[in-house]
C-alpha cells in the first residue's frame, strides 16, 4: 500500500516484474497505483538496467545518460487542472551537464520536470505552460553517488506557486506564468524528456505521484516512508509553528522573546488593540540553525489609520540571546495599504532601506505573508503567489526570524497575526 491514499501513479525497483538479476534489461516498470500507467521502453538498445542492492539493500533503475529511457505512452498526469504532487528517489552517477531530466512530462508548451541544472549549480524544477514561469534553483548541488528524495508541489493554475523539496524539506519556488490547458498527447518519461533528450546518468529507485497538492502532514508521511526506505536522512533544521490558541496573556510565551515591546494574545490570536500611545512591536522566536529560512502569517487585522499591515521578519541579526536590544538588523516583508504596494526591506543599524516594491491592490483579509531568505535571494509571497524576488547580500549571519507590528498613531485599531510558522528552507 502507498503511504498516502489516493496514489495516481506508482513506479519502484523493487517491484519490478520477471524476476530480474542484477544487469538485466527493464522492459516495464508496472504501476503500483492500479491505474495501468506502465513505464516501458520496447527498444532494446534504449533499455535502462536494473542494479541490485544499490540503496539501503534496495534496487534501482540505472540509466546510463546517453541512450537509455522509459515512457509511459498518453499519460494523463498533468497538473493544469487538478494539482500535482511528485516524488522520486533518485541518485546521480556522473557530473551534471546541461540539464538532464529525471522525470518529465510533456514537450512544447505544457511541461513539467525535475532536472539538475549545471548552469545554476543546483536542481531546479521546469514548468513551461505557455508563458515563461521562473523556478529558483536548489542552493545546494547534487553530489554523484548520493540519494535524495526531490519533490515539487503545484496548484497548476495561472500565478500559483510551485514547490520544490529536497529531503523532506522546501528548498525552493515560482510562480506559473499562465497555466496550460492540458497536453494530452505527451508521455512521461523517466531518465528523457521522453524524446531522447536531457537524458539522465543516474539511478531512479521510485517515483510517487498524486494527481493532487499533499498537504504537510501528507508530505511528511510519504517523505518519512522513502527516506526509511532507502536510508536517506530527512532535514532536520529548525522550525517553529504557534497558532496562538491559549489564553489571553500579556506576554506571548512559547519560545518567543520580545525585541522591543511584549505582544499580546487577544482572542487566540496575536496583537493588540488601539495602544494608548505610538509603539514598536518585535516579537522573535528560537534560533535557526542556517541563514536560509522563511517566516509565515496570516493577517487577521489591519490598522484604520495609514500604517503599514503586520510584517515578517527573517535574518534578525542580534548579539542578545533572547532577540532583545531594539533596532534590529533584518529582512522583513510587508503589505503597506497606504502604497498600494507589498514591500521588501533592510534594517541595518535602526534604518530601512527599500529593497523591492511590487504594486498591487490591497489582499482581502485574512492573507497569508512569506519571506524567505536563500543564499542573496530574498523572496516576498503573498497567498502562496510569489510578488518579489530580489537579490540583496548584505544580510548573511542573521538566525533569528518571527513577527514585527508598528503603531505610529495612538489608538490605532487592532492589527492582528495568527498561525505562524517559520525555519530553515
Amino acid at each position: 500500500m502507498p503511504p498516502v491514499g489516493g496514489i495516481a501513479g506508482w513506479w519502484s525497483a523493487d517491484r519490478l516484474s520477471g524476476g530480474l538479476s542484477d544487469g538485466a534489461s527493464i522492459v516495464v516498470a508496472p504501476d503500483l497505483s492500479g491505474n495501468g500507467i506502465h513505464a516501458m521502453q520496447t527498444d532494446n538498445s534504449h533499455q535502462p538496467i536494473f542494479k541490485t542492492n544499490i540503496l539501503n539493500g534496495n534496487p534501482v533503475m540505472r540509466f546510463d545518460g546517453s541512450s537509455q529511457w522509459l515512457t509511459c505512452a498518453a499519460s494523463t498526469l498533468h497538473a493544469e487542472t487538478s494539482g500535482m504532487t511528485v516524488l522520486v528517489v533518485s541518485v546521480p552517477r556522473a557530473t551534471v551537464s546541461g540539464t538532464p531530466r529525471i522525470i518529465s512530462r510533456g514537450t512544447g508548451s505544457n511541461h513539467y520536470s525535475i532536472s539538475p541544472n549545471a548552469s545554476s549549480a543546483g536542481r531546479a524544477i521546469y514548468y513551461a505552460p505557455s508563458s515563461t514561469t521562473t523556478i529558483s534553483a536548489d542552493p545546494a548541488s547534487g553530489v554523484s553517488g548520493t540519494a535524495n528524495i526531490l519533490g515539487l508541489t503545484m496548484a497548476g493554475t495561472t500565478g500559483s506557486t510551485l514547490y520544490y523539496r529536497r529531503d523532506g524539506a522546501q528548498r525552493a519556488l515560482g510562480t506559473i506564468g499562465t497555466a496550460g490547458t492540458g497536453d494530452t498527447t505527451s508521455q512521461l518519461a523517466f531518465g528523457s524528456d521522453g524524446t531522447a533528450t536531457d537524458l539522465w546518468n543516474g539511478d531512479i529507485a521510485e517515483v510517487m505521484i498524486w494527481q493532487r497538492v499533499l498537504n504537510s502532514s501528507e508530505l511528511s508521511t510519504a517523505e518519512s516512508y522513502l527516506g526509511t526506505k532507502y536510508g536517506i536522512t530527512l532535514s532536520s533544521g529548525f522550525t517553529f509553528s504557534d497558532d496562538f490558541n491559549r489564553s489571553d496573556a500579556a506576554s506571548t510565551g512559547n519560545g518567543w522573546a520580545a525585541s522591543l515591546n511584549a505582544l499580546p494574545i487577544v482572542s487566540n490570536q496575536l496583537g493588540v488593540s488601539g495602544p494608548t500611545v505610538a509603539s514598536v512591536y518585535d516579537l522573535v522566536p528560537g534560533v535557526a540553525t542556517t541563514a536560509a529560512q522563511y517566516a509565515q502569517a496570516t493577517v487577521i487585522a489591519r490598522p484604520t489609520a495609514s500604517v503599514t499591515d503586520p510584517m515578517v521578519v527573517v535574518r534578525y541579526v542580534n548579539a542578545t540571546a533572547d532577540g532583545s536590544g531594539g533596532n534590529p538588523d533584518a529582512y522583513f516583508g510587508r503589505y503597506n495599504v497606504s502604497a498600494g504596494a507589498w514591500q521588501l526591506f533592510r534594517a541595518t543599524g535602526g534604518v530601512s532601506t527599500s529593497i523591492g516594491s511590487f504594486t498591487e491592490s490591497a489582499p482581502a483579509l485574512p492573507y497569508t505573508i512569506r519571506i524567505e531568505a536563500q543564499g542573496s535571494t530574498i523572496r516576498l509571497l503573498g497567498n502562496s503567489v510569489q510578488k518579489l524576488s530580489v537579490t540583496d547580500s548584505t544580510l548573511t549571519a542573521g538566525r533569528r526570524l518571527g513577527v514585527s507590528m508598528r503603531y505610529t498613531v495612538a489608538g490605532d485599531t487592532a492589527q492582528r497575526v495568527d498561525n505562524f510558522i517559520g525555519g530553515d528552507l
